[in-house]
């Protein structure tokens, strides 16, 4: 839904409204990026209203990553009919982002990227869905999707579009007039005759299926009480597990006794993810950092951030950091980062992977490098501890280290194209010590 801003002039106006059909056209992985370059070049910050709006869409992405480590999340949303368009709280429509969607994967298959096609096909079937069931749905029923992959797809083909072997169960419920409430629901697994299963015991007569395509096809329309919304996602997951069970019986014990920890620490997903605002906070003060330090090329840094926050949620999980037990901020989000980049992270969600390599990439020439190590140089990454001296200051380059530990790293990767780990920059420092200072300039 385009919005408009009184302007002074017609130059601004073109310009705002050139802005807003940016945002429609950008991708779901660039859509958060958009929004805070909008807010910059109109308000010089990020506006409230869009600072929740873009922690909403990266808590989803987050909670899709954690139910791989949960075995399973639910992720709610509302939307209201108006002028025969489903919205949500923000004024966005529901039709115009599968739409989007669709785009998107149309513009993958014309640059050839692997398995678009299968991905468009895909998309316009979610898009058919919900213009020809979803919001066709009589008060009291609600529409279920099963979104799977199968062995059609290939492992790289599956990293590349987002897809971590889950099944996605969109259940869409119409409450009143006005209010639809949709439920997305994570399931460990992609199995049909599972699939199958569930379907089978939600609607006895329900089409078997033989594809994870023919399953999206073939969506489910069912009487739906939302006030029992909560005993029809628990029904869904137990008889989820139990025909995984049948199904592959190692694998389901793995799963019970995940679901087992699960129920004891109360770690769905989406709730687990809803209590931890300040890493998400964090995130989108490490996008505005980066937008304004660097305009033209800070959407290739933009998923190093995502990276460092979906690691520090991870890690906070797992018990390796102590939940709340230090006020994160964007230098911890770029210290996250790093670590998951020196451990390889491939982090895996709709729409695409984040392979956590490092933001530079080496093969370049030393002239190339040096000019790019001249904006992590200047770049002022927030107040924090290095990860690499453990010295307490102002944080530079991608948040990591001190403005000393930086200057080794950065020489480092002039000189050789190699991105030094926190225990490296230590004996580099060294060396250079005993040499009586460091090799090159970096700055003309």
């Amino acid at each position: 839904m385009l919005k408009y801003y009184s302007c002074k002039n017609m130059q601004e106006t073109l310009h705002i409204q050139a802005l807003d059909y940016r945002l429609l056209s950008d991708s779901a992985e660039t859509i958060s990026i958009a929004k805070i370059e909008r807010d910059i070049t109109l308000h010089g910050n990020i506006m409230p209203v869009t600072r929740r709006e873009i922690i909403d869409e990266e808590k989803t992405h987050a909670a899709e990553i954690l139910a791989v480590v949960t075995g399973n999340g639910c992720v709610p949303r509302e939307y209201t009919l108006d002028n025969n368009e489903l919205l949500d709280e923000y004024g966005y429509s529901l039709t115009r982002v599968l739409e989007y969607g669709v785009r998107d994967a149309e513009e993958k298959v014309g640059r050839g990227v692997l398995g678009a096609e299968k991905e468009l096909e895909r998309r316009r079937i979610e898009l058919d869905i919900l213009l020809t069931k979803s919001m066709d749905l009589a008060i009291g029923s609600a529409c279920v999707e099963w979104s799977a992959t199968d062995n059609s797809w290939t492992e790289k083909e599956l990293e590349t579009h987002g897809y971590p072997g889950d099944t996605h169960v969109r259940v869409t419920a119409r409450v009143n007039n006005k209010t639809f409430r949709q439920y997305n629901i994570i399931l460990q697994g992609s199995d049909l005759g599972v699939i199958n299963e569930c379907r089978q015991s939600i609607y006895a007569g329900s089409k078997l299926i033989s594809s994870a395509l023919g399953a999206l096809r073939c969506p489910q329309i069912i009487l739906f009480n939302d006030d029992k919304s909560r005993d029809f996602i628990e029904q869904i997951r137990t008889d989820f597990s139990r025909a995984s069970f049948s199904a592959n019986k190692p694998r389901a014990i793995l799963n019970m006794f995940k679901n087992f920890f699960r129920k004891y620490r109360d770690t769905d997903a989406w709730d687990y993810v809803n209590e931890n605002d300040d890493i998400f906070n964090a995130l989108v003060d490490s996008f505005e950092l980066r937008a304004r330090s660097d305009p033209a090329g800070w959407r290739e840094l933009a998923d190093q951030a995502r990276g460092g926050a979906w690691q520090l949620l991870l890690e906070r999980h797992s018990g390796r950091i102590a939940k709340h037990d230090k006020h994160v901020t964007s230098a911890s989000v770029g210290a996250a980062g790093q670590r998951a980049a020196a451990a390889g992270a491939v982090f895996i969600a709709c729409g695409g992977s984040v392979s956590m390599k490092g933001p530079l990439r080496d093969g370049i020439s030393i002239l190339d490098r040096k000019g790019i190590v001249r904006d992590f140089l200047r770049f002022k990454a927030g107040h924090g501890v290095c990860e690499s001296c453990d010295k307490d200051g102002e944080l530079y380059g991608c948040g990591a280290f001190c403005e000393h530990c930086n200057i080794v790293w950065c020489e480092e990767y002039v000189l050789t194209g190699k991105q030094l780990q926190p225990k490296e920059i230590l004996l580099m420092k060294y060396y250079a010590y005993s040499r009586g200072g460091f090799r090159i300039p970096l700055v003309d």
